[in-house]
């Protein structure tokens, strides 16, 4: 199910150490914002601000060690 947001939004996932990609796709696959975090070995946290974006509907991505996972955002 969707996650809504109006704003920063909490990312888990779990990875390996090193770096994760962390995209927001518009519905048409363009990524709208991006940053590179570093990532411990098992569970993470981080967070992104998403209060920029125009209301809508995206797919967050995170590329990590473990596997790309995508997740829809609902920005409210």
């Amino acid at each position: 199910s969707p996650n809504p947001t109006t704003g920063m939004i909490n990312i888990n996932y779990t990875a390996q150490k090193g770096s994760t990609v962390i995209n927001v796709l518009d519905l048409a696959g363009r990524v709208v914002m991006g940053q590179t975090v570093s990532s411990v070995d098992g569970s993470n946290n981080t967070q992104l601000d998403m209060s920029k974006l125009a209301k809508g509907a995206y797919m967050l991505s995170v590329q990590s060690t473990q596997g790309n996972k995508q997740v829809k955002v609902v920005v409210e």
